[in-house]
């Protein structure tokens, strides 16, 4: 007899497989306009190091999370080129990270 655990990887890949998608996921990536599903088991951390947004590179990421009405809520900025989802802290929540450029504004230099 297979475990909960068991049940729930055999549906990702059967979904993968025949679907394209993920049946279950907590992160989804946005880079460009490109989103991508993820299922962490654990933890892991997203690095985009390197990458670029509209021809500037990342300085950092919002934070959304998925309501129960389906609509992503309590968006929040981070500064940093890594983020870290942890299953164990994120009590089941979806969440959406969107990497980004300098924030749009004005900027202030002082010498």
């Amino acid at each position: 007899m297979l475990t909960e655990e068991e049940l729930i990887r055999n549906r990702n890949v059967d979904a993968v497989r025949y679907f394209g998608e993920l049946a279950v996921t907590n992160v989804v990536v946005s880079l460009n306009g490109v989103e991508t599903a993820c299922k962490v088991e654990g933890s892991y951390t997203f690095d985009a190091s390197g990458e670029t947004v509209g021809g500037k590179r990342v300085v950092g990421y919002y934070t959304e999370e998925l309501g129960a009405n389906g609509e992503w809520t309590n968006k929040k900025w981070n500064n940093g080129t890594e983020y870290t989802y942890t299953e164990a802290t994120a009590n089941g929540k979806t969440i959406r990270l969107t990497w980004s450029g300098p924030r749009p504004g004005m900027m202030i230099i002082v010498w």
